[in-house]
């Protein structure tokens, strides 16, 4: 043998043993490669749960936020009411205790990197107690709408009596004008009364003064005629024995006896100088007669005269009585008594008009701080009514979004590849609002595939909205859902005219513009 070491021939190795081994190699490495499926299989079900876990961590934190928002906005405006309702600062002093402890544990969950089921169930728990906590702060805001409506009827009660007041001192005003019109026209009417009245006083004495110095003047002609027509008759008388003496001289000149002619013309002398004396004593006394009835036709002329003034004061006085003729009846005595009971009227009048200015007055400076304290109100009335449209808005969770196919017998199954889906579905629970109220509500969907771009069809009704940010955005579907005050899961479905692409999917849910929800799943790439 050339150094050729020749086995037994039960030592020689097999074929069948080759097998054997092969067979164990090849089964060892199906079972390799199962078991490294398996654990990618594995490892991709644990990224979708905590992709799952992340969005629905993500939807509690948009929900927390937004809850945290609102109850600071509670927080702010209950402390600016304080002074206006202070019993709320002590009846809410627990509550918000027992926020600060909930928001506490809250963020520490939500604040961990990762989060168990469990723990995102507590926070969930505790969110939905912090919701409850913020019905409070909502009772508070239908306290301020109602003393809002309150102070809005006050203020047009005031306003009313504003009005009412304003026109009293009006007619007031009018009143006193006329009344003092009144009291003018009255005090000027007994003035000229008065004046009327001393006027045809004074004139009547100066009258009777006049009419007495005429009688006394007439009296006096009376007698001084009476005194020269006897003083006449004793001039005639001693004329007439002048005479007669004469012609007895003259007889006893031209006679036989024998007389001294020389005496008997100075006698005749004499006598011619004691009669041209009385000639002219005559001529003088007829000259002051002459003299004296020209006084007297004066004084009769002056006498009527009077008579006319006396008859013209007469006729001023009936129409000085025709037009007092209302007043006739009227004593001086009577319309001082009138202006006095004016004057107190007008006093009076005086007294209410300052007193009601001085209501107005206060009543204006009501009307001011009511204005204002209105638009503080008004103020914060927007504001609350943007907090009562937040609150409002309806709350979803536990978003669940999965694709879909049908079997043959109709039965739905989730799938996991990009090539078998043939629809998303988008299933989620409405929590408990009662201010939200009952019936059709409008919510609005947004798939966001893995380029991240909105799934958009706009012949199936996609469309854009604007959200409470005030941005335009993209959704996908339109929901309509009845909603019944209580919590209930609604699912809606999305059909693409198109394959999906693998990657992850971002859901979002929006009512009245605000996100209430999140959530993702991821397709995977699949060969068949």
């Amino acid at each position: 043998m050339s150094g050729v070491h020749l086995l037994p021939e039960e030592e020689k190795p097999s074929k069948r043993s080759y097998y054997i081994i092969g067979g164990l190699v090849l089964l060892l490495l199906i079972t390799n490669g199962l078991f490294f499926r398996n654990h990618l299989q594995i490892q991709g079900e644990n990224d979708e749960a905590f992709a799952i876990i992340e969005s629905q961590k993500s939807a509690l934190q948009a929900d927390y936020d937004t809850t945290i928002i609102e109850l600071d906005n509670y927080i702010t405006e209950n402390e600016e009411l304080i002074s206006q309702n202070p019993e709320v600062d002590s009846s809410l002093t627990d509550i918000e205790t027992e926020i600060e402890i909930q928001k506490t544990e809250i963020n520490e969950l939500l604040g961990k990197h990762k989060n168990s089921r469990e723990e995102l169930e507590r926070a969930r728990e505790l969110l939905a107690a912090l919701q409850d906590n913020s019905v409070v702060y909502q009772v508070q805001v239908e306290e301020l709408r109602l003393a809002n409506d309150r102070l809005n009827k006050e203020n047009k009660n005031l306003q009313s009596t504003v009005g009412n007041l304003n026109s009293k001192v009006k007619n007031l005003s009018s009143q006193m004008s006329s009344l003092n019109s009144n009291i003018a026209e009255k005090t000027a009417a007994l003035k000229r009364l008065k004046k009327e009245r001393s006027r045809v006083n004074i004139e009547t004495r100066e009258l009777s003064t006049a009419k007495e110095q005429l009688n006394e003047e007439r009296q006096r002609l009376f007698s001084a005629k009476e005194i020269l027509d006897a003083e006449k008759e004793r001039l005639d008388r001693e004329a007439r024995n002048l005479e007669n003496k004469r012609k007895e001289l003259a007889t006893q000149k031209v006679s036989s006896k024998p007389v001294n002619t020389a005496v008997v013309d100075a006698k005749i002398e004499n006598l011619d100088k004691q009669k041209a004396h009385l000639e002219k004593e005559k001529k003088e006394i007829l000259q002051e007669k002459d003299l004296l009835e020209e006084k007297k036709e004066i004084l009769e002329e002056q006498q009527q005269e009077l008579h006319e003034k006396q008859a013209l004061l007469e006729q001023e006085k009936a129409t000085f009585k025709a037009k007092n003729k209302n007043n006739s009846s009227k004593t001086s005595a009577a319309l001082q008594a009138e202006a006095e009971a004016l004057r107190l009227e007008r006093i009076a009048l005086e007294e209410s008009q300052r007193r009601l200015q001085q209501e107005t007055q206060q009543l204006e400076m009501k009307s001011v701080d009511l204005v204002s304290e209105q638009k503080s109100l008004k103020t914060q009335n927007e504001l609350l009514e943007k907090k009562l449209e937040l609150a409002s808005v309806l709350k979803a969770d536990d978003v669940e979004v999965a694709a879909v196919r049908y079997k043959k017998n109709g039965k739905e199954v989730t799938v996991k590849g990009h090539k078998r889906a043939d629809r998303i579905r988008v299933c989620f629970d409405i929590l408990e609002n009662l201010v939200a109220g009952s019936g059709n509500k409008k919510l609005l969907v947004r798939i966001i595939g893995p380029e991240g771009n909105t799934l958009f069809i706009e012949a199936t009704g996609s469309g854009t909205f604007t959200n409470s940010r005030g941005e335009t955005m993209p959704y996908s579907m339109r929901a309509v859902i009845e909603y019944n005050l209580q919590q209930e899961q609604y699912c809606v479905y999305w059909d693409q005219d198109k394959k999906y692409l693998p990657g992850l999917y971002q859901t979002e849910v929006y009512h009245q513009g605000y996100l209430i929800g999140k959530g993702s799943f991821k397709l995977k790439k699949s060969v068949f």
